[in-house]
């Protein structure tokens, strides 16, 4: 193939509406508006965590773009000639992008072609769960809502998937002849029609359709998993492979489970938060697994990083009904007080 000499941004290409084969179809506009509230906020904190909470007003556009005979180069990225497409509402940052293509002309990849409707599912970080639940997965209600069946689709689909991922992935209801496997990067896909769905977040800032969106893609796999999955603690301390320290024994001492999620088959990791009223847990991606929780639950999420960023479970509960607040700093006393607000 023709390696790419220009790398463009992709909504600013379809804005000026100069190439007729690439269009997008708008699911909801960009707008402003005040971030969601923590429920409750102990420990130290300052003016930089109030700007990481309240700072970021701007919710996203979101769509599907399409584009007629084109390729897929690794992890995503559209191809049309020469042209390589970045962007922020498909997670492509022009330097991810710029690097990639960079690849192409230096090496010979193997290609191959593969009708369309067809959908690059996953981007760059595949292998992260968190961006699994909050970025890619949800893709599949904008598709629907942009007028795509799903069953009218092909979806790429890394072939390098962590087994979790892959399990999710089978439980979604997607027939066998829909999912097409590539070496996501490694291999040159070509089409006669791309759909690509924009991610439905900008920054910390979730879309309003994402709770719809992700009551979509749970509710398939609740479907197809059935109702065999056990019944656990409604109380859970979400540890990491490595325990969770001080804060693990004082919540354990306050009648928590505790879950590493990291250990747990795909359904067992489901019914732990599924069962769950109250979750207690470092802030990170193993608290996104709150998805699964049903609307009142109570999230406490854990920061003694340093670090004021990190909001984004705010959101992820504002969307689907659930409580969500942080201790800062480690300090039992604090830790005992978001106990308290959790109603315990």
């Amino acid at each position: 193939m023709t390696p790419p000499i220009r790398i463009t941004d992709i909504a600013a290409h379809a804005a000026r509406m100069d190439e007729p084969l690439v269009s997008f179809r708008l699911v909801e506009p960009a707008g402003r508006s005040a971030p969601p509230t923590p429920a409750f906020l102990f420990g130290a904190t300052d003016a930089a965590t109030a700007r990481a909470i309240y700072g970021q007003i701007e919710t996203p556009e979101t769509g599907c773009y399409a584009i007629a005979d084109a390729a897929v180069a690794p992890t995503g990225i559209a191809l049309r000639q020469s042209v390589a497409f970045c962007g922020a509402q498909l997670n492509l940052p022009p330097g991810h992008v710029a690097t990639i293509t960079a690849r192409l002309s230096g090496a010979r990849l193997p290609e191959r072609f593969v009708p369309g409707p067809l959908v690059p599912l996953f981007g760059p970080a595949e292998e992260a769960y968190g961006q699994l639940l909050i970025d890619y997965l949800p893709r599949l209600w904008l598709l629907e809502q942009a007028g795509y069946p799903l069953d009218s689709l092909r979806f790429l689909v890394p072939a390098s998937l962590p087994a979790r991922a892959a399990e999710l992935l089978a439980h979604l209801g997607l027939a066998a002849e829909q999912t097409i496997r590539y070496a996501h990067w490694e291999e040159v896909i070509h089409t006669d029609l791309l759909v690509l769905p924009t991610i439905l977040r900008r920054h910390e800032r979730l879309s309003a359709g994402f709770g719809d969106a992700t009551r979509l893609w749970t509710g398939r796999v609740r479907h197809s998993l059935g109702a065999a999955a056990p019944a656990l603690q409604a109380r859970v301390f979400v540890s990491g492979p490595q325990g969770g320290g001080r804060p693990e024994a004082v919540v354990a001492g306050a009648g928590f489970q505790v879950v590493r999620p990291d250990e747990l088959g795909v359904a067992t990791r489901i019914a732990a938060f599924s069962a769950a009223s109250r979750i207690v847990g470092a802030y990170g991606e193993r608290l996104h697994d709150a998805v699964f929780c049903a609307p009142g639950a109570k999230v406490c999420g854990l920061k003694d990083d340093g670090q004021a960023g990190g909001f984004l479970q705010t959101g992820l509960g504002a969307a689907l009904g659930i409580q969500t607040g942080y201790v800062f700093g480690g300090d039992e006393a604090e830790l005992t007080r978001g106990l308290d607000i959790l109603g315990l």
